[in-house]
């Protein structure tokens, strides 16, 4: 028997820090009209969707520019977001590269961090609790491989993860797996449809085909190598013309090295 969702009792409050590249001004365009609500970016619009399709209840609050997110005071407590936290006016925060080890030691992490790829998400609020919270990491985990780590390599092993530890994901998605490009399409189409809305995350993202989610499993790893292949050749291909077309390589005199071509 599946398991369902755990709902709060109150929307989850997410604060993020909107930075280059995943804010609008940076070339990454936000469904979000500025003069109507702040611009989270591309990366928390997507967000939206995965919150709205697992039918969690949250309040995002972007901050872009300079984000302070927490020194230690002299009485032993933190200012900024970390302080935020601590002091509940926020639940979690969804930060990129910025939580330092001994700021992570006052909040509850929900998940082991990969500090060099990983969009954080920390907690230290009682409720929602805990089944919930883990929940919803899961997705927040999963947005942040798709849109934030470009490494050829992290991806393959997210879909890796995903496809061993399909189960992880009943509890919201009522599937072992989920296509996370439906979810990037959808809020291209969004986009591209001229949605303005700030909270307009009603419409769930297609239902993606578990035929699909295995043949990424294989595809990522085939096109990475096929792209490699082609570069190698390439790269082989022009070594050769050049080894063909030099016929003697000067050596170092006075400071200078010249290189002599001849054609054959």
């Amino acid at each position: 028997m599946s398991q369902k969702p755990v709902t709060p009792l109150r929307p989850i409050r997410i604060a993020t820090a909107a930075y280059p590249p995943f804010v609008n001004d940076c070339g990454i365009y936000t469904l979000i009209r500025t003069d109507e609500c702040p611009q989270p970016g591309v990366d928390h619009e997507i967000l939206g969707q995965l919150f709205a399709y697992a039918k969690i209840p949250y309040e995002l609050y972007p901050h872009t520019g300079d984000v302070n997110w927490g020194e230690v005071q002299p009485d032993g407590s933190y200012d900024g977001l970390i302080g935020d936290v601590i002091n509940g006016k926020f639940d979690t925060i969804g930060a990129q590269y910025a939580l330092t080890e001994i700021r992570t030691t006052k909040v509850d992490f929900s998940y082991n961090i990969h500090h060099e790829t990983a969009m954080y998400l920390v907690s230290n609020a009682p409720n929602p609790d805990e089944e919930w919270i883990g929940q919803a990491t899961l997705i927040y985990r999963v947005f942040d491989w798709q849109s934030t780590v470009p490494a050829d390599f992290d991806a393959i092993a997210w879909q890796g993860f995903i496809f061993r530890n399909g189960s992880a994901w009943k509890p919201i998605f009522s599937r072992n797996m989920i296509m996370i490009s439906d979810f990037v399409t959808a809020a291209y189409e969004r986009y591209r449809n001229g949605s303005d809305a700030c909270d307009d995350f009603s419409q769930p993202p297609a239902t993606p085909l578990p035929i699909m989610s295995l043949l990424s499993v294989f595809l990522l790893p085939v096109c990475g190598g096929l792209v490699g292949f082609i570069m190698f050749c390439y790269e082989l291909a022009k070594y050769r013309r050049t080894k063909r077309n030099v016929k003697y390589i000067l050596p170092l005199t006075a400071g200078e090295f010249d290189i002599m071509m001849f054609p054959s």
